[in-house]
């Protein structure tokens, strides 16, 4: 992974983070912390956080293509009849 698109990962994963404290400390918006519903914030945050560290590692984010193969003999096979 290159220094950039890590420190973007991290930035992307902490925005909605900030946004959320600063709703409570700024503005004073209340999070409503019921079992349920505080469940499905954790399982959105935490399916965020992996997908940015998907993309952020992604051979076309990271400039790795050596690591995206083509599939053995894709495109040399005849079709059967």
């Amino acid at each position: 992974m290159t220094p950039t698109a890590g420190a973007h990962a991290a930035i992307t994963a902490a925005e909605p983070l900030t946004a959320i404290g600063m709703g409570a400390g700024l503005f004073g918006e209340h999070l409503s912390l019921s079992a349920g519903l505080l469940g499905a914030e954790l399982l959105g945050l935490a399916l965020m956080v992996v997908g940015v560290y998907l993309v952020a590692s992604s051979p076309v984010v990271t400039g790795n293509h050596a690591a995206v193969s083509p599939r053995e003999g894709a495109g040399t096979q005849q079709p059967s009849r």
